[in-house]
């Protein structure tokens, strides 16, 4: 068996694992779903910003900042395993629904602190955790189901629109989180997360969401999870250079990491900054994700070397954002630019790297998989942000900025000269052959079969012509006339 493809043949491919071949009404239907989860993400935007500005001036602390996002995404990287095996398991339809239900009850608990003024910083942390406990579940089910509902040829361009439509409302979140806290309490600000949530959950009612029928359907034990979550590890092992890739990743997120932490400390404590000069920052920088995503959207994506698209976005990220820490003190414009052509690339290298997963990984074990993958990118995320508040207090955010883009380009370019990952652009692109292929057979089948169909169907419409022309026939004839016998 060649290495450098997920499957031997085709052949083997189509008895491995089972694909559903969406069509255009069920790509309808995910289009209706994702529509209404867009309304959900915005007021989730919106309190994010509340939340983290909340935060940022009531401690004034590097440290606790950096706790409260190891808070927020820590049980992601943690949970996201048992996540994968639970969606390649469950109903896919009811996961989404437990899981926003549970994440708009721990909304309601912060709306409940803040209106009675018992709020505190670790009462918000907590409630903070909770919730981040059910957004894997959550949002493994969302990743699984693109595969099953959206055509090959669209993939690439839906992970375009993805970040176009996320990026303006990534925009529009603080710009509103911060134009309603003008206005507002910030208790009265986050009911805004639950009404959002409930829309969200509208479609639910209308759409089917296709089920895994080769996952046996036994009983969850402690063995099977384990054995679940390291199946999802061996098929991303099977990719030859994969892994190596999820470890540049790994370590992409890390050194990036320090930015997205301590960014409100940056703006608000070196720059003297306020929650408007904040909000003026992220919104260049969503401006970025706006415009990447669009180009997604206009761009088909890359059929060739979209590996080596990601390595050179990656390297165009660390040499702009190294650019930060030196912004004169109070240019938040310039500062804004500065973010805005770091991340214009994020959304070529995230939707690459989507279409790519959803292409390389079978849907049956895309749960499993695609958590796993999430868990090894993310896996020292929580540690990036706990060192970025630690180092960030000893010796100041500003020697931060400097030093992390630095260490990471180094790293990054040594795994790439030392790893196998350039290889896996003759994988990814085997692999489309092979789901092209099966893609074909199988619509040659229908067509058959629907020819078969109207060949039966045109067979009874003439049996039913040539009785009726034969009757009508047999009606018109007369009889003959009996001639009187002799005896008569």
């Amino acid at each position: 068996m060649n290495d450098d493809v997920l499957v031997s043949s085709t052949q083997e491919l189509k008895e491995e694992e089972i694909i559903h071949v969406a069509t255009q009404n069920s790509f309808k239907q995910y289009m209706f779903f994702w529509s209404a989860q867009r309304l959900s993400i915005l007021g989730s935007s919106v309190v994010q910003f509340v939340i983290i500005w909340w935060i940022t001036i009531t401690t004034q602390s590097e440290l606790l900042l950096g706790l409260a996002s190891l808070i927020g995404f820590g049980p992601a990287v943690l949970l996201s395993p048992f996540a994968g095996v639970l969606v390649d398991r469950l109903n896919r339809k009811m996961l989404i629904v437990v899981s926003d239900a549970l994440q708009g009850i721990a909304a309601l608990a912060l709306v409940i602190l803040f209106m009675t003024n018992t709020a505190s910083l670790w009462a918000i942390l907590l409630i903070l955790g909770i919730r981040a406990c059910f957004a894997p579940f959550h949002n493994t089910t969302i990743n699984a189901i693109v595969p099953t509902m959206v055509p090959k040829d669209k993939l690439s361009r839906l992970n375009g629109l993805n970040f176009f439509v996320n990026g303006i409302i990534s925009v529009l979140g603080p710009v509103l989180g911060a134009l309603l806290l003008a206005v507002l309490d910030i208790g009265w600000v986050l009911w805004i997360d639950i009404i959002t949530l409930l829309l969200a959950l509208i479609p639910l009612a209308f759409i089917l969401i296709p089920s895994v029928e080769k996952v046996d359907q036994e009983k969850l034990k402690v063995k099977t999870v384990f054995t679940d979550i390291a199946e999802g590890v061996r098929t991303l092992a099977g990719i030859k250079g994969l892994i190596s890739l999820l470890i540049v990743f790994m370590l992409c997120n890390f050194f990036i990491t320090p930015f997205s932490t301590l960014l409100p400390l940056f703006v608000e404590k070196i720059h003297l900054g306020t929650e408007a000069d904040y909000a003026i920052v992220t919104s260049f920088m969503q401006a970025a994700m706006i415009i990447g995503g669009l180009a997604m959207v206009i761009f088909k994506g890359f059929k060739k070397k979209n590996i080596l698209v990601c390595y050179l976005s990656i390297m165009w990220t660390f040499v702009f954002i190294s650019i930060l820490p030196w912004v004169p003190i109070g240019r938040f414009w310039l500062m804004g630019g500065v973010l805005f052509v770091t991340l214009l690339v994020i959304p070529v290298i995230n939707v690459t790297i989507n279409t790519t997963f959803q292409v390389l990984i079978p849907q049956d074990k895309f749960g499993r998989a695609s958590s796993a993958l999430g868990t090894i990118t993310s896996a020292i995320t929580p540690l990036g942000m706990v060192l970025a508040g630690i180092i960030g207090e000893l010796v100041g955010i500003k020697l931060v900025f400097i030093c992390s883009p630095i260490i990471a380009f180094v790293i990054v370019n040594i795994l790439w000269v030392a790893t196998p990952i350039r290889k896996l652009d003759k994988t990814i692109t085997k692999r489309f052959e092979e789901l092209e292929e099966i893609e074909q057979e199988k619509a040659e089948k229908e067509e058959q079969i629907e020819a078969k169909q109207r060949s039966e169907i045109t067979q009874e419409e003439m049996g039913v012509s040539t009785q009726e022309k034969a009757s009508t026939t047999k009606k018109k004839i007369p009889l003959p006339q009996t001639e009187p016998s002799l005896s008569e």
